[in-house]
């Protein structure tokens, strides 16, 4: 991530939801603010610059992520995903689109599997899940984690065997896609999109910093980046979980066992210029772990992306391209260059 020319002031910070980071802006200027609900996570838009043209925008913004969270919210009953899980075909354009770029994903760098919905559903973490499921059920959900019984023909997508898909690696990122294509369609100078764990940082020549929070106490950072415009993402065990008989379950799962992933990476943040390759890596780096993210690396420098990645032991990983933007805290503990 190319370094830009800074021009900020810290002021007030706006905390994202999942406690995953928090942002700061100039201060001095005229701003707006709309606040949502969807995907499961409270989201906020703040326009800068542009308030009197707020109103038509907000409004857009709205319909755009209702009409998203509608089709791509497995959660949800009445959506095109649930439908296709059950239908196991559908002509969805949204829902077909999130699907082929998830898979093209995969392809390339693996780990983040969205056919592992079965296991999704019946673990339910996510949704308070209290109870480990029965081993030969998760050996059943098991057996429709396969990206092959996933096929796009055209304008339809079809499922085969027991495949049930779920989008929440992929579908925060992907929206923020859809709501930086709005922004730039209507002009706007500069804004910030957050979706809790996905942020969408926008403004071509202002420097934005994130705080990076402290996956171990909730109240403290581990060191604020310098960004230019780009897409945030953070993934990590402790933002969602469940407890049962005194044991954390992270709502990640592992795609090979059945059972949340267990990661010697605490957090994983991700910066890029694309939404939903934010999303999928920060999901498929915090799977991966220590050691294949370091060999890793060049690969994903090479494609554009830059991370910071928080280890169980401290230790904090810091890939080279954005090591100038990054200043770690001060009791930060270990900081290794990647």
């Amino acid at each position: 991530m190319k370094s830009k020319r800074l021009i900020l002031i810290i002021s007030a910070v706006a905390l994202v939801t999942l406690a995953s980071f928090c942002l700061s802006l100039v201060i001095g200027e005229d701003k707006t603010a709309y606040n949502f609900f969807a995907f499961d996570t409270a989201g906020t838009v703040t326009l800068y610059d542009s308030p009197d043209r707020s109103g038509k925008l907000f409004s857009n913004i709205r319909d755009t992520v209702n009409m998203l969270d509608k089709k791509l919210n497995g959660f949800s009953e009445d959506s095109s995903l649930s439908r296709l899980n059950i239908s196991r075909r559908s002509s969805d354009k949204a829902l077909i689109d999130i699907i082929k770029k998830s898979k093209e994903l995969y392809e390339r760098y693996g780990y983040t599997d969205i056919t592992t919905g079965g296991l999704i559903y019946l673990w339910n973490i996510s949704d308070g899940g209290k109870t480990v499921p029965d081993e030969n059920k998760i050996l059943s959900a098991l057996d429709g984690v396969n990206m092959k019984n996933v096929l796009i023909n055209g304008d339809e997508v079809t499922l085969s065997g027991d495949t049930e898909i779920e989008l929440g690696a992929v579908a925060k990122g992907y929206v923020l896609d859809k709501l930086n294509e709005l922004l730039i369609k209507d002009g706007i100078k500069n804004a910030v999109i957050d979706l809790g764990s996905s942020v969408l940082l926008f403004g071509e020549y202002r420097t934005f910093t994130v705080d990076i929070k402290s996956p171990f106490k909730g109240n403290e950072t581990v060191g604020r980046l310098y960004l230019s415009q780009s897409f945030v993402s953070t993934s990590g065990g402790y933002e969602r979980f469940t407890e049962i008989n005194g044991k954390k379950y992270s709502h990640i799962l592992d795609p090979e066992t059945g059972y949340p992933v267990k990661s010697d990476l605490a957090s994983v943040t991700v910066v890029c210029e694309n939404g939903i390759l934010s999303d999928f890596l920060s999901t498929s780096i915090y799977i991966m772990g220590k050691d294949k993210l370091v060999n890793s690396i060049d690969r994903l420098r090479k494609d554009g992306v830059e991370v910071i990645a928080v280890c169980e032991n401290g230790e904090i990983l810091v890939s080279e391209g954005i090591k100038n933007n990054f200043n770690a805290a001060e009791d930060s503990r270990k900081i290794t260059m990647i």
